[in-house]
């Protein structure tokens, strides 16, 4: 069983926002923070956001989520939909184990207090995405400008909260990039992978498969007095149905009455790449799509991620546009390298269709391709 405390705001010396959340689990109580760089008048101190991280642990393992905090009703009756999309065992028998009361939904600051007249239009909240620079979030940006106000940064997920350097240059980007299309930045920092990495039994926390989806709407959770909706870039098209962090057919379910999540982009990473190729070349000042980054390296340009993504760049004829790349060697020889190293570990994960529409788009005659 997992017990959630109420949640406690604090301001530091720069009147950054800074909420610390806490649970007991184990007969041990952790805590962790989520700050936002900026100063929050009506932060949301509900836990609905922490309830999400356990939703996938209860799932598996048939754990009891358990607060004296009431949770927002529409929030509690979507969670327990996503056990249709989870594999069953006799630990999950009945679903979702929640032991939680459910509040009276109020108004939130910036909607509308009129019943009569209360729909999207009078709601003064505004929509944000989530975005780290990479593939995915440009894609999203540049498809739902209009509709996206605000991009949020967490430190602590794709970067170590620890590497204060290669932070200091993604920020600088960041600024960069928000400036050059013309959209606010709140950059949050939260040492919550941190303390869940010390965890013993990671029951579904496992970051990737089940667990970073719920760690982007628990830091979101804390902002929605002032957004009503969140763009989640996705990592893979709708036809795929795999468990993973961020999916399709799950996101929506962490959504409340008071604000809702939108997962966006449905095309895999070539058909982004050739969108914003199409669309605006800006993006290419600013890529970052590197999760190693040896030596804090901005882009190693030798995983298989930063491979993954310049193979169809230079096919597009944009490699010299593409200054955070090296593209200073054979990219597709050393792709198909690594591609056979992890087919034979049986390690390439959900991405394995894209990594297929890679080969079969730019490498069709390949013995790999046609194996694949």
């Amino acid at each position: 069983m997992v017990f959630i405390f109420k949640p406690v705001v604090n301001y530091d010396i720069d009147k950054h926002t800074i909420i610390k959340y806490s649970f007991r689990m184990n007969k041990k109580i952790y805590s962790f923070y989520v700050k936002y760089f900026q100063y929050l008048e009506n932060p949301y101190l509900g836990i609905e956001g922490v309830v999400s991280l356990f939703v996938p642990r209860s799932l598996l393992k048939g754990a009891i989520i358990k607060s004296n905090v009431p949770v927002d009703y529409e929030f509690y009756q979507n969670i327990k939909k996503i056990y249709n999309f989870y594999p069953k065992n006799k630990k999950n028998k009945g679903g979702l184990r929640l032991n939680l009361p459910i509040k009276q939904n109020e108004k939130l600051d910036g909607e509308n207090n009129n019943d009569d007249n209360n729909d999207d239009n009078n709601d003064k909240r505004q929509a944000m995405t989530t975005f780290t620079l990479g593939v995915d979030s440009f894609y999203t940006l540049i498809k739902e400008y209009d509709q996206i106000d605000t991009l949020l940064y967490i430190d602590g997920f794709d970067i170590d909260i620890q590497k204060k350097q290669l932070f200091n240059v993604v920020k600088n980007k960041l600024i960069e990039a928000g400036n050059d299309y013309n959209k606010k930045i709140i950059f949050s920092e939260t040492n919550l992978r941190n303390i869940f990495n010390k965890i013993k039994d990671k029951t579904g926390f496992a970051w990737g498969k089940y667990f970073h989806g719920p760690a982007i709407f628990c830091v979101f959770y804390g902002l929605i007095n002032n957004y009503k909706s969140l763009y989640i870039p996705s990592s893979v098209a709708s036809s795929e149905k795999q468990l993973w962090g961020t999916a399709w057919h799950i996101d929506n379910f962490y959504s409340s009455s008071n604000f809702n999540i939108i997962h966006n982009g449905d095309v895999n990473r070539v058909e982004k790449i050739k969108f914003l190729i199409e669309n605006d070349n800006k993006f290419l000042d600013h890529l970052r799509v590197c999760f190693l980054n040896p030596k804090d390296a901005y882009n190693c340009s030798r995983c298989e991620k930063c491979l993954r993504t310049m193979i169809p760049i230079k096919e597009y004829g944009k490699a010299s546009l593409a200054k955070t790349f090296d593209f200073n060697i054979d990219i597709g020889q050393k792709y198909i390298e690594i591609i056979k190293i992890a087919e034979k570990q049986k390690n390439l994960t959900i991405h394995v269709n894209n990594v297929k529409y890679v080969l079969k788009t730019f490498y069709p005659d390949h013995e790999l391709t046609k194996r694949l």
